[in-house]
């Protein structure tokens, strides 16, 4: 999803679930609220899993699979110690 809150479709046209129109949808983005998408559920940036005893589960389980970098990686290993 672009920073407009629309989803590029194949063939050049375009879908949000905030909304049909370009105010619909800037109005949508900054509640959340998402009219085309009911059921949808909206993650932030704060906790991926939704919470942060979840959060350090599942990074715990992929550092230990091998599968975190970079920045990850790093936070990971300063952890484990």
């Amino acid at each position: 999803m672009g920073p407009d809150g629309k989803i590029l479709q194949p063939g050049g046209g375009w879908w949000s679930p905030y909304g049909d129109t370009d105010e619909e949808i800037q109005k949508n983005l900054k509640t959340g609220h998402m009219p085309n998408a009911p059921d949808a559920m909206r993650v932030g940036p704060r906790h991926f899993t939704g919470t942060k005893k979840g959060d350090d589960t599942l990074r715990d389980f992929l550092g230990d699979i091998g599968a975190l970098g970079g920045q990850a990686k790093e936070e990971y290993e300063k952890r484990k110690k």
